[in-house]
Order: C-alpha cells, then sequence, then structure tokens
C-alpha cells in the first residue's frame, strides 16, 4: 500500500496523460480539476478511502475504463453512467446500494461485494454489456432470473 492522501490539482496540466494509476492509496477526495484531462482513457482509483463522488468531476471525454473498487461509495452520480465512451466499470467491494437509471454503452460492469437487491430497469438497454458480475450482493431468486432473462447475450456471473 503506498501513502498517497490526494492528488496533486496540478496533474490537470499534463494535457495528453491517457492514463493514471493511484491504486492502494488513501485517496479520500478528487480534485475537479482532473476532468480537465481531456484525453484520459483509464483511471484506476481501486483501493483508496473514496466515500462520495462529485457528478461534476466526471466530465472525461474519453474516458474508457474506470475502477473505483474497494473504496468505500455509496452511490454512484448519473455523470459517471453517461459517459459515453465509457466502457469498462468496476465498482467492486463498495457499499453501493442502488445504480442509476441511465447506464449507457458499458461493455463490462463489475459490481461485486455491494449492496445491490435490484438493477435499473435501463439495464436493459445495455446492448453492447459483454460480462456482468455480480457475486456477493443481496440479489432475490426472482431477481436473477429477471436480470438473466432482460440481457440473454451477456454472460452474467451472481
Amino acid at each position: 500500500m503506498n501513502e498517497i492522501e490526494y492528488i496533486n490539482e496540478e496533474l490537470s496540466l499534463c494535457k495528453k496523460l491517457q492514463s493514471i494509476e493511484f491504486h492502494q492509496n488513501q485517496i479520500s477526495f478528487l480534485p475537479e480539476s482532473l476532468s480537465k484531462l481531456k484525453r484520459l482513457k483509464r483511471l484506476n482509483l481501486g483501493y483508496n478511502q473514496l466515500r462520495e463522488l462529485n457528478g461534476n468531476w466526471f466530465k472525461f471525454k474519453s474516458l474508457v475504463e474506470l475502477n473505483l473498487e474497494c473504496n468505500q461509495i455509496i452511490s454512484i452520480p448519473n455523470e459517471v453512467c453517461e459517459m459515453k465512451t465509457l466502457k469498462s466499470l468496476i465498482l467492486t467491494n463498495n457499499q453501493i446500494k442502488e445504480m442509476p437509471e441511465n447506464l449507457v454503452n458499458l461493455e463490462l460492469l463489475v459490481l461485486s461485494g455491494n449492496s445491490l437487491e435490484s438493477l435499473p430497469e435501463s439495464i436493459t438497454r445495455l446492448k453492447q454489456l459483454k460480462t456482468l458480475i455480480l457475486t456477493d450482493n443481496l440479489f432475490s431468486f426472482q431477481e436473477k432470473v429477471k436480470i438473466k432473462k432482460s440481457l440473454p447475450a451477456c454472460d452474467i456471473v451472481f
């Protein structure tokens, strides 16, 4: 584990930056200035101390992969799911109880180890979704059947 507690705002001056790896640190706050990194494709903030995600922060134009696993996140702002370029969203082992209604364009969605009992109806519109991992949640048998039926072409793991 590293000891980085915050992300320096000056990182946003690196305009050509495409990947950020702050995995296994002590980060609890994300500076809004990072959303200025218009070429950023990959952001890994797994295993940190994040609790809240400010929706204004997620204005990335090119982000393809977002890893927020093993934080303390309770809710996901709509803006995260509205990022049109986002293909991979990893939210394993947080404290999420519900997902936003407006999921778009995802190919991989990992929600294992949360407190989910259901998924939004919009999940049926994720025609590109190839893999959905939902282990260690609170889904009833009926909800699992409903999810499987709504995404017949998707590899789903409960």
